[in-house]
């Protein structure tokens, strides 16, 4: 190669935007289930449990059709993954609020344990910012524990926050669509 010309190799990458009506399409998926979502959020989270509960029987039922085929000490586990999640697919459909709730002290007690181990890191002066971390800690022991003593409150928040996301991502979908001179 001659001084600072270099030779292109590999093939050249066009980027590819989503066509208009694609984009306009989830635009408004996502725009109506944000609005669900704020409007009834009990509603849509009891939904989308009840749906998330049919896609774990479906894959426990996959899982133990390959348990049969994996060889050796994995065919148990493979069996015990496929019965665990048919039992929480199972849980899901029955009482999808109870699982709705299970998740929020599930959260709050990854938060409780994310705050406690920050908070010990910021002690034992294993950072370089330690005000942040302690902050850090500080706000996730205060988020895990109101998610534990209210899950009600976690929930509400959770599926507010997700509402908020997810109008705001319509939004700029929407906008990209009719503004954006390369969408088709």
């Amino acid at each position: 190669m001659a001084g600072s010309e270099q030779e292109n190799v590999g093939p050249e990458v066009v980027p590819v935007m989503p066509g208009r009506r694609s984009m306009v399409f989830r635009g408004v998926v996502l725009l109506v289930l944000a609005l669900l979502l704020l409007i009834r959020p009990a509603l849509v989270m009891a939904s989308l449990t009840i749906v998330a509960g049919v896609l774990l029987v479906a894959e426990s039922l996959r899982a133990f059709r390959s348990g049969a085929k994996v060889p050796g000490g994995f065919r148990n586990l493979t069996w015990l993954y496929a019965g665990l999640t048919l039992v929480l697919g199972v849980l899901c459909i029955i009482n999808p609020l109870a699982m709705d709730f299970a998740w929020v002290l599930l959260i709050g007690c990854w938060q409780v344990m994310s705050g406690i181990r920050d908070l010990a890191l910021v002690f034992r002066r294993a950072t370089v910012v330690p005000g942040l971390l302690l902050l850090n800690g500080l706000l996730a022991l205060i988020i895990g524990v109101v998610f534990i003593v209210m899950p009600l409150a976690g929930l509400s928040a959770l599926l507010w926050l997700l509402g908020v996301l997810l109008l705001c991502y319509a939004i700029v979908l929407l906008a990209e669509a009719f503004w954006s001179p390369k969408a088709n």
